[in-house]
């Protein structure tokens, strides 16, 4: 009986893994993508070709889920289960966020209102347009979107990042009531979001470091000293890997030639996938709620988890628009990455923070209803990306 109250409970979960095993198995299968690549380079590491890059959890999981097989097909099962835990990870992660902001500020959601929140949110991608659709043929490249279904890495992930984001705003709200172990879990995390895949941290640390020297102005620097660990050492981390990667080019999946970091012409990378023209239409149809949010409910540029995913959203694009890499990285985008998250993570406050609008009156305005039917449309598009994949057998 416990066991089958269990699964009622959780059948939502359960559904949803389920429904990942599928998408997971087809994408593997059938689209060529960065999984690929990744597979192939834990084949060889196994066969002692090559090490573990410094972001090597990914590579590792996959390969203790493989019996450290050669076996490619082997693998790809072990990646599928490895990448549908995840995306269910950061399913139930999401709940839990909606649960506790909803409840900080008054309200308890039912189970049924949890699980269509965060399926709407992770399903939520760039509303596409003429353009996109029928003339670049190219719905994620040409968009600034909240999830994917290409990137082993960045799927492995997205819920540690949700951890790591919702650890350190809880830390925000209650400075001074902080515990030693909060602060061994948020430093945890960041190591976990580094050994996976840095780009996280990128934002992470300079955003951070900016709302905790606002909080040290009005609490004295003695009182939240302790506060900026986190930071320190995911600083430290960060160096040592970039020494790893850039310097000594362990585990590199690119061998033939040395990347580097360098700062380049403004949007030198989006350029190179759309003409300059279409810059304007993809940042708003990328980022349409949150944009009309602004405009129509200007109140949520004061509910701090908005404001920290905004900042974080901010600096994430700023990164990508003046970073990139040099030799044979260099179209790969890999300082586009940090967007993703970031967009996941101001769509998930933005919903937030308009179904506490909706709750606290207990109705719908004229401006909630268009902002929920741009929300809407933000989810359709997810659902039209993945029929776009399992049509064209691409990605991009």
């Amino acid at each position: 009986m416990f066991l089958l109250n269990a699964l009622k409970k959780h059948i939502d979960v359960i559904l949803f893994i389920l429904f990942n095993l599928i998408v997971f198995s087809f994408i593997t299968n059938n689209v060529e993508t960065d999984i690929e690549e990744h597979l192939q380079h834990i084949v060889n590491i196994n066969a002692n070709v090559t090490n573990y890059p410094p972001n090597f959890l990914f590579y590792y999981l996959a390969n203790i889920l493989s019996l450290f097989s050669s076996n490619l097909k082997l693998l790809y099962w072990s990646t599928i289960l490895l990448l549908s835990t995840s995306n269910t990870l950061r399913f139930y992660i999401s709940k839990l966020i909606i649960k506790k902001l909803s409840k900080n500020n008054g309200f308890k959601l039912k189970p049924s209102q949890l699980t269509v929140l965060a399926l709407l949110l992770f399903i939520c991608f760039g509303i596409p347009d003429y353009f996109n659709l029928f003339e670049f043929k190219k719905l994620y490249i040409t968009r600034i979107v909240s999830n994917v279904w290409h990137n082993s890495t960045l799927i492995l992930l997205f819920p540690f990042t949700f951890l790591l984001f919702f650890e350190q705003y809880q830390v925000f709200e209650n400075p001074l009531k902080s515990k030693p172990l909060d602060l061994v879990i948020i430093t945890f995390l960041v190591l976990i979001n580094i050994i996976i895949k840095p780009s996280f941290v990128f934002v992470y640390i300079p955003v951070t470091l900016i709302f905790l020297l606002k909080i040290m102005l009005s609490l004295g620097f003695r009182k939240i000293a302790y506060l900026f660990l986190p930071i320190i050492l995911g600083s430290l981390f960060l160096l040592i890997q970039y020494l790893m990667i850039y310097k000594f080019q362990i585990g590199s999946i690119q061998s033939d030639e040395v990347s580097q970091v360098i700062i380049v012409k403004p949007f030198k990378y989006y350029l190179y996938w759309m003409p300059a023209w279409y810059l304007p239409i993809m940042f708003l149809f990328s980022y349409t709620l949150p944009f009309f949010s602004i405009i129509l409910k200007p109140k949520i540029l004061k509910y701090k988890p908005f404001l920290y995913a905004l900042c974080m959203s901010i600096f994430g694009l700023l990164i990508s628009i003046f970073v990139m890499e040099s030799g044979p990285r260099q179209w790969h985008g890999n300082f586009m990455w940090q967007n993703i998250i970031c967009s996941s993570l101001l769509f998930l406050t933005n919903v937030i923070f308009l179904n506490t609008c909706y709750l606290k009156k207990n109705k719908m305005s004229a401006k909630l209803k268009f902002l929920v039917g741009i929300f809407m449309l933000h989810s359709v598009s997810g659902v039209i990306y993945l029929f776009k994949i399992y049509y064209t057998h691409m990605y991009i």
